[in-house]
């Protein structure tokens, strides 16, 4: 394995080049026009443009998960009951405040189920200036737990027995039982959605809403930005939406760009085309390029803060990786101490689990989880359990005499995956396995119908909460339900009973030894092989203010207070 320095100069070499084409290309255009036009145009705002390199297919729960980036163009537009910050705190965004039992508006029930009373704003206004109201609550209930259509979890809706309007702008949301979130009701767990637009092709014609361009181009919202412009798999235009009920965007204009070639945008962040860039995509060789060459000269700043780790995704469908041995064997086949070391220069951490050491709970967890450490002769012992044993020349083959041959995929043209899983490939090759490489654009892999073969090399956030939805079987992704968030295909009843005793435990110590229990299930059945750390890198250009890490809550997007952000 080539050095981590040397592709490091490669790399840099080769985004320096772009970024001068990028340049040059960039800078006769902005000498277009008279003087005058020049000049009346110099003394107009300038449009932030934020990047990311995922593109915007929709947005809902339709669309949610995936590809960090969208999400943050959705807390642009869009705001539910409450939302999280960066710490990890719930704010009431659309709802005027959010129920508690000292206020009496979270109440536990005589026969053991709950209810929450939630308040709306007053001032809350769709973008087509229509009041935000309690049926408009109803209504998002009602699409949420409709079975055909195709929302990737419903955890938090399905634990709802009814919801009632008290008046126009308050409802009472009655629990099946003490459910932890009730109080909390974000995206995620109801996507408000305009009764006036949608309640007719809802009833009358199933398809017709779930294929509208409500959900794209004609979206609107709640929030603080209103789209303008769409720009299929390119741009999305956004302006401030002056009935926002909260405070007024301070920066009238935003592009949000999709950039699916990290080369290229580097190029553009280097170029100064791109003022802000989100996402989990820059790396490590990236972000350290970014800190020396643009940072250093005082043009911005690279943030970096711990939300993923890569992981190794197992096809549930595949009979290769179907035996639990053969994915310990591919576990202990992998050197994971030497790819920390020699590939992320010491930056990141092996990960046995998708928790992130520190956070809540982390000690507990981490007795319970069952490690794998690199030993190719109990992988090799484990693969002749089941009839996989290596010949003379070198070759896993099984009881037939053929040769294994195992898929390994990952998203091409992001540098950091495709240099793990080289790194990788050659480790599963040294225990007698025929890997092959078949990686695939980002444009496949954010498609609800790809479907990688035997292997593929992906991330996740590290975070309980957030992976339930993929643990939970009433998730799985089927023909009957496509965008189920359940793509590991990982289905235990025992689990499933915990996710739903979680939900309806309030104290934490409880939830705690919940996860402790999961994560250790999870540690012995391999429904993923975690392999690494990551940490998210955002840049953020000099005179742009107020865009959040989202360090402590992996909920939070760096678009949830995008009205408080400021260019100098």
């Amino acid at each position: 394995m080539g050095s981590a320095s040397g592709a490091v100069r490669s790399f840099t070499s080769m985004v320096v080049a772009v970024a001068l084409l990028v340049a040059g290309c960039a800078g006769p255009a902005s000498l277009g026009g008279t003087a005058d036009q020049r000049a009346a145009s110099s003394s107009q705002p300038r449009t932030l443009v934020v990047a990311t390199d995922a593109e915007v297919e929709g947005f809902g729960e339709m669309f949610a998960g995936g590809k960090s980036g969208p999400e943050h163009l959705q807390a642009m537009v869009h705001r539910a009951l409450a939302d999280t910050d960066e710490r990890g705190n719930i704010l009431p965004q659309a709802a005027a405040e959010l129920p508690s039992q000292e206020a009496g508006t979270w109440r536990v029930l005589p026969d053991g189920r709950s209810e929450t009373v939630w308040r709306l704003r007053p001032a809350a206004r769709w973008h087509d200036g229509t009041p935000l109201s309690a049926e408009d609550v109803v209504f998002s209930w009602q699409v949420a737990i409709a079975p055909d259509v195709p929302y990737r979890q419903r955890s938090a809706a399905n634990e709802i027995d009814s919801i009632e309007p008290i008046d126009g702008q308050t409802v009472a949301i009655r629990w099946k039982s003490f459910f932890v979130g009730a109080g909390r009701l974000s995206t995620r767990d109801l996507f408000l959605l305009p009764r006036h637009r949608l309640e007719e092709s809802f009833v009358a014609d199933r398809q017709a809403f779930v294929n509208s361009t409500y959900w794209s181009s004609a979206f609107i919202g709640v929030g603080p930005y209103r789209i303008v412009g769409w720009e299929p798999g390119s741009a999305v235009h956004i302006e401030a939406f002056d009935g926002f009920y909260g405070e007024r965007p301070r920066i009238q204009t935003i592009t949000f760009r999709s950039i699916p070639d990290i080369s290229t945008g580097i190029a553009n962040i280097l170029a100064g085309e791109v003022d802000v860039w989100l996402g989990s995509s820059l790396g490590t060789e990236n972000a350290v390029f970014l800190k020396d060459q643009w940072e250093a000269r005082g043009a911005g700043r690279v943030l970096t803060y711990p939300r993923q780790i890569f992981e190794i995704r197992l096809a549930p469908e595949d009979a290769r990786v179907a035996d639990v041995r053969v994915r310990r064997a591919l576990y202990h086949g992998m050197d994971r101490e030497s790819i920390v070391r020699d590939l992320f220069v010491g930056l990141v951490q092996v990960a046995h689990t998708y928790i992130i050491p520190g956070t809540s709970g982390w000690e507990e967890i981490d007795q319970r989880i069952t490690r794998y450490p690199y030993d190719p002769t109990r992988a090799l012992a484990l693969l002749g359990e089941v009839g996989w044993r290596r010949e003379g020349d070198g070759s896993l083959r099984n009881d037939r005499g053929e040769i294994i041959s195992l898929p390994f995929s990952t998203t091409s043209g992001v540098k950091e995956r495709e240099q793990t899983q080289a790194v990788i490939a050659d480790m599963w090759k040294a225990l007698g396995l025929d890997v092959v490489i078949q990686n695939v654009p980002l444009s496949v892999t954010q498609d609800a119908s790809y479907r990688f073969a035997a292997t593929d090399l992906s991330g996740i956030a590290a975070d309980f909460e957030g992976n339930m939805p993929r643990i939970d079987s009433r998730n799985l992704r089927t023909s009957q339900n496509p965008r189920g968030a359940n793509v590991w295909g990982y289905a235990n009843r025992e689990v499933d009973g915990l996710l739903d005793e979680w939900y309806r435990t309030p104290e934490r110590p409880r939830q705690i030894g919940i996860e402790a229990t999961v994560m250790g299930r999870l540690s012995e059945d391999l429904p993923i092989l975690p392999v690494n750390y990551r940490f998210e890198a955002i840049t953020v250009a000099r005179g742009v203010t107020g865009v959040p890490t989202r360090t402590a809550s992996q909920s939070a997007t760096n678009g949830w207070n995008v009205e408080t952000w400021q260019r100098e």
